[in-house]
């Protein structure tokens, strides 16, 4: 049986990774020679200072630097660095090419696995100048090297000036020089691996588009050892315009699919993650991630990051719980998320309301959060009555025509509010809704409401209800149901849920195509509706409709 598009990109992986690590043992190889040659001039030097030392002349600094031995380390460590640079960037610029050639390969291979009467023009202009920048004197990569030297040379006469006068022993002068060597070495391994790679991304990328491929697909090797990041965007489809954007030392490939042929479906990584047992779980992310994580305040698409650089372009990745944290944080803020408490509001308790809403919410809480937590806008009055199914509220202001909202708790005992009607006066303002909501995020996140939910009515076209729609933008969350994934698409077809599909710029789509459907919203600041809500929130800024 023939290879799977798959099987076919892991084999060439596998091959480019073999070709790698022979490079890396290339360049070990010439490094060793560097490391013994500036060991023995380190030591001579120091052995040079101890004696001085014994004889009662200790080397102050800039004694240090007027020493022959001195100078002579750093013209030796001068020469044998950019012998190095020099050497290494051969290796490299082997290696880039050889990895440009198995591109090709590769892609001609997985394209005619799918259709066997695909035709492949064997070497695209387009990838062959890719090619020749890469490896060119004057490629990013090529200064790197060059880099190096000047680098060392300067952390060399940095440790030696603090070493003196810091008055350290010998030996640990001699253990932090030499443990400066590795720097160089760790360096050019990590260059060297990740713009081989990039190489042959980039060489697939355009003969790919060149034989018509539109798209491409983030694959990940899923196991403990891949980053939360690649994990997260492994079964991603990207257009084949956009560059992989991986990170250092990232080893994902990226899988091209022949034109007129549908994306097959896949185990995700978001999805492999979910069905792992939580010891693997645990040592993939740290401890207060992975207690985020289980309470659903965050997600792994959440340790996505993305730099961005004049050289390097775009990369991904892997963000700590306390940037994702923080970046949610200042996000919100920026967006104009937080409208505060709502001013000149009535709150009318019917008979036992009082004393219930202190029971569900575990505390007495003022009338005027208790009225946000509805969505009370200013100068609302809001009517609450004690139910057996909930606390229930009326809310009753002049832009609004209804606005009803229950508190209760779930099976999991879990506060939550149900959004049950709203419909705003003909004459009210814009946005009334989302100004609604967005109360009841910011005072439901403060007295322990985990999530909102809605059943979203209506459909496209000239019906009244576009609850469908609205709640859509404004971050509510469904699984898009089976018959409307089918219509999404090709670039969109891996979208399972209406939150992927707004951040992934579907909402004309839905607008045209969506349904009716119960939704959510969790309130955790760094949750996928949250996301959703912020880009639209920004959306409506540049728009000039929001403060």
């Amino acid at each position: 049986m023939p290879d799977t598009p798959y099987q076919l990109a892991q084999k060439f992986r596998a091959q480019l990774l073999q070709r790698e690590q022979t490079a890396a043992l290339q360049m070990q190889a010439v490094y060793k020679l560097v490391q013994d040659q500036l060991s023995r001039d380190i030591n001579a030097l120091l052995q040079e200072m101890k004696q001085r030392n014994d004889a009662g002349k200790p080397i102050t600094p800039v004694a240090l630097l007027r020493l022959a031995r001195y100078r002579s380390l750093q013209q030796a460590a001068d020469q044998e660095l950019s012998r190095f640079g020099a050497q290494a960037g051969e290796v490299l610029r082997s290696a880039q090419s050889e990895a440009l050639e198995m591109a090709l390969d590769a892609t001609k291979q997985i394209l005619h696995s799918q259709n066997p009467t695909s035709t492949f023009s064997g070497l695209p202009t387009r990838a062959i100048e890719v090619s020749r920048a890469m490896t060119s004197d004057t490629s990013p990569v090529r200064n790197i090297f060059r880099e190096l030297v000047t680098d060392q040379k300067i952390q060399f006469t940095n440790t030696l000036i603090k070493a003196t006068a810091l008055g350290w022993h010998p030996n640990k002068t001699a253990k932090v020089m030499r443990d400066t060597l590795n720097t160089p070495l760790a360096r050019s391994l990590t260059v060297s691996r990740t713009e081989t790679l990039r190489a042959y991304r980039e060489a697939s990328r355009m003969a790919s588009k060149e034989a018509g491929v539109m798209a491409w697909r983030w694959t990940a090797s899923k196991s403990v050892r891949t980053c939360l990041s690649c994990l997260a965007l492994d079964g991603r489809l990207f257009d084949v315009d956009k560059p992989f954007p991986a990170h250092p030392n990232c080893r994902c490939v990226m899988i091209m699919f022949a034109p007129d042929m549908p994306f097959p479906a896949i185990e995700s990584g978001s999805d492999w993650f979910e069905r792992q047992p939580d010891e693997v779980k645990r040592q993939m992310m740290s401890k207060v991630a992975f207690e985020a994580y289980q309470k659903g305040e965050i997600a792994l698409q959440d340790f996505v990051g993305v730099k961005r650089s004049k050289v390097w372009g775009e990369m991904r990745y892997e963000r700590s719980y306390n940037d994702i944290l923080q970046a949610a944080q200042k996000r919100a803020t920026k967006a104009g998320m937080f409208l505060g408490i709502p001013q000149n509001v009535t709150v009318k308790y019917g008979q036992g309301a009082e004393a219930f809403a202190r029971e569900l919410l575990g505390k007495r809480v003022a009338d005027a959060e208790l009225a946000a937590l509805a969505g009370a806008l200013d100068g609302a009055t809001v009517e609450v009555s004690a139910h057996t199914d909930g606390l229930f509220f009326n809310v009753k202001h002049p832009d609004i025509l209804f606005q009803q909202r229950r508190l209760s708790k779930d099976e999991l005992d879990r506060l939550y509010v149900r959004n049950l009607y709203f419909e705003k006066q003909q004459w009210g303002q814009p946005l009334t809704g989302l100004r609604a909501l967005l109360r009841q995020i910011e005072f439901g996140r403060q007295v322990g409401v985990r999530y909102l939910s809605a059943s979203a009515a209506g459909k496209p076209g000239k019906d009244k209800l576009n609850g469908f729609y609205t709640w859509a933008r404004y971050g509510f969350e469904a699984e898009l149901p089976e018959h409307r994934q089918r219509l999404l698409p090709n670039d969109m077809s891996d979208i399972k849920t209406l939150n992927e599909l707004m951040q992934r710029g579907g909402a004309q789509w839905w607008d045209t195509h969506g349904i009716g459907l119960e939704m959510t919203f969790d309130l955790s600041l760094n949750s996928s509706m949250i996301k959703t809500l912020l880009q639209y929130l920004e959306f409506l800024r540049k728009e000039k409709r929001w403060p």
